[in-house]
């Protein structure tokens, strides 16, 4: 299967919360870094991290470039329809390396969805927004 659709794959699974499913796309010795929060796991530790995370979120993939035996993907992460839902939006861009059809390393950048970080450029008619 093509590189790009195991991560497609992925991250459909992740969308339905098929938890089950998510340790078969990794080696058993893959690491996972999540370079926002300075961690470091492994692929056990990334099934539970996701599987015990509280609430539900539906997951888009807006971008998937692949690179020899890398792939890059780019999503947004939403809240799903739930009132109680502590959940803000992000972005995340994911490098997933690839060994033998399995990934072996996944480097995550999250960002959180929201207005420019400064007062100073709410008044400035500088950009404008994507959406």
């Amino acid at each position: 299967m093509e590189l790009k659709q195991l991560v497609a794959n992925l991250w459909a699974d992740m969308h339905n919360q098929n938890w089950d499913n998510l340790s078969e796309y990794f080696s058993g010795d893959a690491v996972i870094r999540f370079h926002d929060t300075n961690e470091q796991l492994d692929r056990d530790e990334f099934v539970s991290l996701n599987a015990q995370f509280p609430g539900g979120w539906s997951i888009e993939v807006e971008r998937l470039i692949q690179a020899e035996d890398t792939v890059i993907s780019v999503v947004k992460v939403t809240p799903r329809d739930d009132p109680d839902s502590k959940l803000d939006s992000y972005y995340t861009t994911s490098f997933f390396e690839f060994g033998d059809g399995k990934i072996i390393k996944l480097d995550e950048y999250w960002c959180i969805c929201g207005a420019p970080p400064e007062e100073w450029r709410e008044g400035t008619q500088i950009g404008k927004p994507i959406r």
